[in-house]
């Protein structure tokens, strides 16, 4: 298994837990920080890997192709929370990302591309 995220939550918990879910224990190998890195590693059949973003193509850049596969239902889903500072103003781009991420959380939007 390929691994992007640090130890810690949420994203090692969350992942872990999928894969315990199917009755399996990841056998971890390679450690990064770098989205990229993880899904060329992964192209050059290195490992696998559960991301939480779907890129726009397949292609890494170092050229190789991966494979994306949707996760069955009843995963339970990623918690996500945004967060500001008290008294401080946020530029008009905060406001969007923040206001859009409300519409989906109320489901008021979709959440793919």
């Amino acid at each position: 298994m390929v691994r992007s995220s640090p130890p810690g939550p949420p994203g090692y918990d969350y992942f872990r837990s999928l894969v315990a879910a199917t009755g399996t224990a990841p056998d971890v190998r390679y450690r990064t920080r770098s989205y990229e890195t993880v899904r060329s590693l992964v192209a050059r059949g290195l490992g696998y890997s559960v991301l939480n973003q779907r890129p726009a193509t397949s292609q890494t850049y170092g050229g190789g192709e991966i494979a994306e596969l949707e996760l069955r239902d009843g995963s339970p889903p990623l918690e996500v929370r945004i967060a500001s500072v008290r008294g401080m103003r946020q530029t008009a781009r905060a406001q969007a990302v923040m206001g859009l991420l409300r519409e989906v959380a109320a489901g008021r939007r979709g959440s793919g591309p």
